[in-house]
């Protein structure tokens, strides 16, 4: 009883540990996100002129960042 016990501990515990293993491989082989500010991702252009972006904000030091004319994100105010 008590090698029957032991063997599905081992069991449990190497199925754990492969599902972290499949877990941070999936991780180490996904693309990775655009990142913001100057250089960063492409923005929608709106002919009204900048807007304020919250996807463009995020790469940016202070936090603000808007879409400019040349349909690139910017940091900083306009």
């Amino acid at each position: 009883m008590i090698r029957s016990l032991s063997f599905i501990r081992r069991g449990f515990l190497g199925i754990a540990f492969a599902a972290a293993l499949g877990f941070g491989a999936t991780q180490a082989l996904a693309s990775p996100q655009a990142a913001g500010g100057p250089g960063g991702p492409y923005c929608p252009i709106d002919e009204a002129g900048p807007y304020y972006s919250s996807t463009c904000s995020l790469g940016c030091a202070e936090g603000v960042g808007y879409c400019g004319m040349d349909g690139r994100c910017h940091c900083g105010y306009f």
